[in-house]
């Protein structure tokens, strides 16, 4: 009995010091940080939605990409109390509650259209790509605007921030 004790003593104290080792390395790693460092953090994920900086950003590239950005609308899902409820919706559809998430990150979807060119658009997403701030595409619909290789680009994304 006391052999077990010993044991299961002796393995908490291995535990405990792993816990502080990994404690110091964290501490030191944070200590290091540049104020360089923490503004490319503050710039990929941001305090609050920031839709006047986005929409400037979303001209700026689609500009340089010869672009025309026709249409560009930021909307966050708000839920009402009949749809939280679960009760049905028009269609036959039910809306599930979700659990409240306890993440300081909120998700802002971004609906936007675009006019020109394949080869313009691949510009665009590629500077889209080398932007700080972390943005997932969701979904992206061509249809032909007319002759000449000019298409009218729906575009589906979203990205985050910090409450």
């Amino acid at each position: 009995m006391i052999k077990n004790s010993t044991q299961e003593l002796q393995s908490l104290d291995n535990e405990l010091t792993d816990l502080i080792e990994n404690r110091d390395v964290l501490l030191d790693s944070i200590n290091r940080m540049t104020k360089e460092d923490l503004r490319r953090i503050d710039q990929s994920l941001p305090q609050g939605r920031n839709s006047a900086e986005l929409l400037k950003f979303f001209e700026n590239l689609s500009g340089r990409s010869g672009l025309v950005l026709k249409n560009i609308d930021f909307t966050e899902k708000v839920e009402t109390k009949k749809e939280a409820s679960g009760q049905p919706k028009p269609g036959g559809a039910v809306s599930i509650p979700q659990p409240k998430s306890a993440s300081p990150t909120k998700e802002l979807p971004i609906n936007f259209s675009l006019l020109g060119s394949y080869e313009s658009f691949k510009a665009f997403l590629g500077g889209l790509e080398r932007n700080m701030r972390i943005m997932d595409v969701k979904s992206i619909t061509f249809s032909s605007a007319g002759t000449g290789g000019i298409f009218t680009i729906l575009m589906q994304a979203k990205t985050y921030y910090q409450q």
